[in-house]
């Protein structure tokens, strides 16, 4: 079946650029955020020089935590991090919201320009009398009325590909169709010729003409709004090595933090114990004076 493209985006919904992603999905990319955002929190408080990004009272601490996984996958090129093992996290979470953000736009893309709804279906969703045409002369008429059901006042016949586009282009309101309908060759010739106007939608019906076998239908080979939305587990390997390197970041900052300590403490227990030897050789320059 092919429609002009501004038909088939009227049976979209406003909600369409949510449905991508599956309600799962979005609660565990927003729980992702919010922990990756409170670890760097955690990790930028934590480091030798803090962060004044992240300095002030607490409830502008825990906001900066909470925008920060969202700004840098929206301006990656700003610095709000220093510490190396933030950078770190940081990189993983970005890379976990680069392969989402690539799902969700192919998903979305797909759900603009192709339906898989059963013709009579997809036409009820267009709110209005609808008039479908095919080629004169082919067994397509004979396949619409008997296999799906179509009344014959709403089909009208057609000969060449040029009165296809007239009719798609006018519309049903304007004395055109709102659909065609036809044997791939042609539909796919139509679409090469004048495809920039018009997509093709729906299942595609096999039947005996060139050489296929009817057999009901098969679908499309792309993702279909009608299809499940993506759903969380399809992405529990990221969300597994997210959470991993995170915590991974949190303990490597932990011990390095409490090896400098004690690298920082036992030089300074050192300079003393010198500066008392000396004292005691008198040889200090609190002695001399």
């Amino acid at each position: 079946m092919v429609m002009p493209i501004q038909d088939v985006m009227t049976t979209k919904n406003m909600w369409i650029f949510m449905k991508p992603f599956s309600l799962e999905l979005w609660l565990t990319i927003f729980m992702a955020s919010i922990f990756v955002g409170i670890s760097i929190g955690i990790l930028e408080l934590r480091a030798s020089h803090s962060n004044p990004e992240f300095q002030g009272p607490l409830r502008r601490q825990l906001s900066i935590m909470l925008w920060v996984p969202i700004s840098m996958v929206v301006f990656p090129e700003r610095r709000m991090v220093v510490n190396k093992w933030s950078k770190f996290v940081l990189l993983v979470w970005l890379v976990l919201s680069f392969i989402l953000f690539q799902c969700y736009t192919a998903k979305l893309t797909s759900m603009l320009i192709s339906v898989d709804d059963e013709p009579q279906h997809f036409f009820n969703k267009l709110e209005r009398p609808y008039i479908a045409g095919y080629r004169n002369g082919s067994f397509v008429k004979d396949f619409l009325v008997e296999e799906l059901k179509f009344s014959e006042s709403r089909l009208m016949a057609y000969t060449t590909i040029d009165e296809y586009q007239k009719a798609l282009s006018k519309g049903s309101r304007n004395g055109g169709v709102d659909a065609i309908f036809d044997e791939l060759p042609y539909v796919n010739f139509l679409l090469l010729k004048y495809g920039s106007k018009y997509t093709k939608v729906g299942p595609i019906a096999k039947t005996s003409a060139f050489g296929f076998k009817k057999s009901g239908y098969d679908e499309l080979p792309s993702i279909s709004p009608q299809s499940p939305s993506l759903k969380a587990p399809s992405f529990i390997g990221l969300f597994i090595i997210t959470g991993v390197a995170t915590i991974f970041g949190l303990v490597c900052s932990e011990i390095s933090r409490r090896f400098s300590g004690r690298l920082s403490s036992n030089r300074l227990e050192s300079r003393v114990l010198s500066i008392v030897e000396m004292s005691v050789a008198g040889d200090s320059p609190i002695a001399e004076n």
